[in-house]
């Protein structure tokens, strides 16, 4: 079973202060210093506000951004252009619902279809992970109207961080990794209840609890390393020399006496032992395991009992196998506080 937990704040209305400026900020993302060879004008307001400045606008050709504008009290905007094509206009100010509109830029001047944005509250948070974050983060956030089956979309940054502003209503959150071969699961969250400047931060932590491949420890010091093997979980394992050890930094959901067990790989009796520790800076349990092929074995202690009972936190803990004798494998781990559970 595979677990994501979260916490929801509900934050009251928010004074909003728009990031724009008025008038023209063009990004310059190449250096070209070419002349422009068009122009796109228009007009972009605020539902219920005197003044309609601060409105940013971002052009996109190809999916990158290639210009950028705010707007004046009227809401009036231009920006110039070095390219013609297909671009997407995206219109954002905080407190309003971000909207977005396809234009063909000719040479010339061009206008802008005028636009209207709607006042809305914001889904807010960050997106971490249990162990390592993937280093190429593909985070897309999906907010549904659960009246309507209307899709609101964003991404998250590079540091998992995001912000989607909607309309009124009831939402269905849908947070996934995209990366290719991701092995988190989807989270979904219904019944999120939004008013028009309120703030929900909604901090979402994806999981593969209760098993956690040894490759994706928090911390893997030499020589502990990481080599392949089509036989292991992933395709990866980790084994170690000397004093290399790994460390798992994870998020236990429960206060409890838990049981850690190793899926494990030990081909002789010089290469069949780790030595394991919850929660200290030195691991002392001796734990012998089993010599033949791939098989999972309980953590046990070579002069006490079997299996062992960590006591765990609810939150952040930290298990560290460290090399005891060279060429032990270790491929996967799992949790339980149920002495019949078997992974």
């Amino acid at each position: 079973m595979k677990f994501l937990w979260i916490s929801i704040i509900l934050i009251l209305p928010l004074l909003f202060v728009g990031c724009g400026e008025d008038g023209e900020e063009e990004l310059d993302t190449s250096g070209d210093k070419t002349p422009d060879i068009a122009t796109l004008t228009g007009t972009a307001t605020l539902t219920g506000e005197n003044s309609h400045s601060g409105i940013e606008i971002y052009l996109y050709l190809d999916g990158s951004p290639v210009s950028q504008s705010g707007s004046d009290a009227s809401g009036n905007y231009s920006i110039g252009l070095k390219k013609t094509g297909d671009y997407t206009l995206e219109f954002a100010k905080d407190g309003f619902v971000t909207a977005t509109q396809e234009i063909t830029i000719v040479e010339g001047t061009n206008s802008a279809t005028s636009l209207t944005l709607e006042p809305g509250g914001a889904i807010t948070g960050t997106v971490s992970f249990d162990l390592k974050q993937p280093s190429k983060l593909q985070l897309k956030i999906t907010v549904i109207d659960e009246s309507s089956g209307q899709e609101f979309v964003a991404q998250s940054d590079q540091r998992g961080k995001y912000r989607i502003t909607v309309l009124p209503g009831s939402y269905k959150v849908v947070v996934e990794d995209t990366t290719p071969d991701s092995i988190f699961p989807v989270f979904e969250q219904e019944g999120v209840e939004i008013t028009v400047g309120a703030t929900i931060l909604m901090d979402v932590l994806m999981s593969t609890w209760p098993y956690f491949e040894a490759e994706d420890a928090t911390t893997i010091k030499a020589p502990m390393v990481v080599k392949d093997d089509p036989a292991a979980s992933g395709g990866k394992y980790i084994v170690g020399d000397g004093v290399g050890y790994a460390i798992f930094e994870i998020t236990v959901p429960e206060e409890g006496n838990y049981i850690i067990w190793g899926r494990v790989l030990a081909k002789d009796g010089g290469s069949d032992s780790f030595l394991v520790g919850v929660n200290v800076d030195e691991p002392s349990d001796a734990w012998d395991v089993p010599q033949g092929a791939w098989q999972w074995d309980r953590v046990s202690r070579r002069d006490g009992p079997d299996p062992v009972l960590y006591e765990m936190s609810k939150g952040k803990n930290s298990i560290t196998f460290k090399t005891r004798e060279a060429n032990t494998k270790l491929d996967k781990i799992f949790l339980t506080t149920s002495s019949s559970a078997r992974p």
